[in-house]
C-alpha cells in the first residue's frame, strides 16, 4: 500500500511494500514514483490516473521484476483530499496468474483436440445450455453455422429443432431426456437418420464432487462400417450355407459308398468277407453321421456328441440285428459338444468298441447289458466308457497287440486324440477312453 501526491511523489508506504523491496518505509517518502527499478509501467499508470480529472478510481494488472523474479500485481487506485493525493493498493496475484496461464494452456490444448477430433462433440452445462461443440458435430448434422454461434443456445431447443433429421424424432427426444436424467454413461448407441446414415454416440455425465455440472455427447458416422458389417454377415451366411451343403454332400457320398458295400456283400459267399464288408459299412456310417449332424446343426463348429452316439448305437443294433431284447443297452450321456476334429476319431472309437462287444461278448444267444457313458470332468477331460457283462476279453491278451483291425484303429485313434485307453476285465469288459478336445485354429466360415 502506498500514498502518492498529485505531483507523483511518495507520501508514504506500508511496511509490507517496503520489505518487498528490502527498504524502510521512510526511504520512499519524497521520492519520485519511478525511482524503483522495474517500476516504469507502475509510474505510467499512476501518472495517467492522476492526470484524469474525472477518474476517481482505477485498477490495472501489472507485471514487474522484484529481486530478479517476475511478479504480477493487481493495482487498485483511489483519489482523496480533493484529488490532491491517491492511495494505491497492490495485491500479489502471481500464483493466481500462474494458475490462470496453466488453465488457459490446458483449455487451449483441449479446444484444439476437440476441434480436430473426427468425433462430433457437444457439451451442455447443468442448465442444458450449449457451452462447447466442434466443426465435426456441425458437419454430421448439416448445421451451416460455425460452432461458436451455437454457444449459449438452449440445448433442449436445439434438440427439438434438429429432431426431424432422425428416423424417429419423438423417440430421439424421449431418449435424450431419459439419458440425461439417469446420468449414467452410455456407449455405442446407434441412431438412424432419415437420409439413410447411421450415427453412433456416447454420453458421459459431467460430475464434480458428486454434483451434475453438465453433459458430454460424442457422435460419429458409422454408415460405412454398418454397410461393411452387413456385407460381412451376408457373406458369412452364404458361406455357412455352402459349408452345410458340403457336409450334406460328403454325407451322401459316404452313404453311397456304404450302400455299394452292402450291394457287394450280396454277391459274396465267404462269411469272413461279409463281416469285413459289414464292419467297413459301419465305419463309413459313423463318419457320415458326423457330417449329417453338422449339416443339421445351427453351430458348424461343434456337434452334440451325445445325440450323435444315440443315433450311432441305433444303427449298430440294427446292423447286427439285435432286436430280440436279449441284449439291453444303457446310455449314460452328458450333453457334450465336440468339434469335427475330435468327434470324427471319437465316433470311430465308439463304433469299434461297441461293434466288438456286439460281435463277441454274447455268443450262442447269451443275454446281457452293454453300457455306454459320456462325461466331461472338471478339467474338461472327456471320458467315454464302453462296458459289457459278457464273456469278457480273453485273459492274457494285450488288446494293443492283437491281430484285429478294429482294436488297432481304436489304439491309433486314441493316440490321434492325445488320449489314453484302459481295459478293466473285472465283471466283464470295460474300455475307458480319456482325452481332451483337440484345439485347432478356427476354420474359415
Amino acid at each position: 500500500m502506498s500514498w502518492i501526491s498529485s505531483d507523483l511523489h511518495y507520501l508514504g508506504v506500508n511496511r509490507h511494500l517496503a520489505n518487498t523491496y528490502q527498504l524502510q518505509p521512510e526511504d520512499f517518502v519524497g521520492q519520485e514514483i519511478g525511482f524503483l527499478k522495474g517500476s516504469h509501467e507502475f509510474a505510467q499508470f499512476m501518472e495517467q490516473f492522476m492526470c484524469e480529472p474525472y477518474l476517481k478510481t482505477s485498477e490495472v494488472t501489472l507485471e514487474t521484476r522484484i529481486q530478479d523474479a517476475t511478479r504480477y500485481y493487481l493495482l487498485v487506485a483511489q483519489k482523496y483530499n480533493q484529488d490532491q493525493a491517491a492511495i494505491f493498493i497492490g495485491i500479489d496475484i502471481t500464483e493466481r496468474k500462474r494458475i490462470e496461464e496453466q488453465l488457459w494452456a490446458t483449455t487451449s490444448r483441449l479446444s484444439t483436440l476437440i476441434e480436430n477430433l473426427q468425433l462430433g462433440v457437444l457439451v451442455k452445462d447443468e442448465f442444458y445450455k450449449i457451452v462447447l461443440t466442434n466443426k465435426a458435430f456441425c458437419n454430421l448434422f448439416n448445421i451451416h453455422t460455425s460452432p461458436d454461434q451455437l454457444i449459449g443456445m438452449d440445448g433442449s431447443t436445439f434438440a427439438f429443432e434438429y429432431q426431424n433429421i432422425f428416423s424417429d424424432p419423438a423417440q430421439f427426444i424421449i431418449r435424450n431426456q431419459e439419458v440425461m436424467r439417469r446420468k449414467r454413461v452410455v456407449v455405442n448407441e446407434e441412431l438412424s437418420l432419415v437420409d439413410g446414415r447411421t450415427l453412433e454416440r456416447d454420453y458421459v455425465p459431467i460430475m464434480i464432487q458428486g454434483a451434475s455440472q453438465g453433459h458430454l455427447w460424442m457422435y460419429r458416422d458409422i454408415t460405412e462400417r454398418k454397410k461393411a458389417e452387413d456385407t460381412l454377415v451376408t457373406s458369412l451366411r452364404e458361406k455357412e450355407v455352402l459349408l452345410k451343403e458340403i457336409h450334406h454332400r460328403v454325407k451322401n457320398n459316404l452313404l453311397v459308398v456304404s450302400n455299394l458295400l452292402e450291394f457287394q456283400s450280396d454277391y459274396v459267399q465267404q462269411p469272413e468277407l461279409i463281416k469285413v464288408l459289414e464292419d467297413s459299412r459301419n465305419r463309413i456310417y459313423s463318419m457320415a453321421l458326423i457330417h449329417e449332424k453338422l449339416y443339421r446343426s445351427t453351430n458348424l463348429e461343434k456337434i452334440s456328441f451325445g445325440d450323435y452316439l444315440e443315433d450311432l448305437i441305433d444303427n449298430l443294433f440294427e446292423s447286427y440285428n439285435i432286436q430280440d431284447g436279449r441284449v439291453q443297452f444303457e446310455l449314460d450321456i452328458e450333453p457334450v459338444g465336440l468339434n469335427i476334429e475330435t468327434a470324427q476319431p471319437c465316433g470311430l472309437i465308439v463304433n469299434e468298441l461297441v461293434s466288438n462287444t456286439l460281435k463277441h461278448a454274447f455268443p450262442n444267444g447269451r443275454s446281457g447289458v452293454v453300457y455306454l457313458g459320456l462325461h466331461q470332468n472338471e478339467e474338461d477331460k472327456i471320458i467315454v466308457t464302453v462296458r459289457d457283462n459278457g464273456i469278457g476279453f480273453p485273459e492274457g491278451v494285450d488288446f494293443r497287440n492283437v491281430e484285429s483291425l478294429g482294436m488297432e484303429l481304436v489304439c491309433t485313434l486314441t493316440d490321434q486324440l492325445e488320449g489314453t485307453i484302459t481295459l478293466d476285465q473285472e465283471n466283464g469288459t470295460q474300455f475307458t477312453v480319456t482325452f481332451s478336445e483337440l484345439q485347432y485354429r478356427h476354420r474359415l466360415s
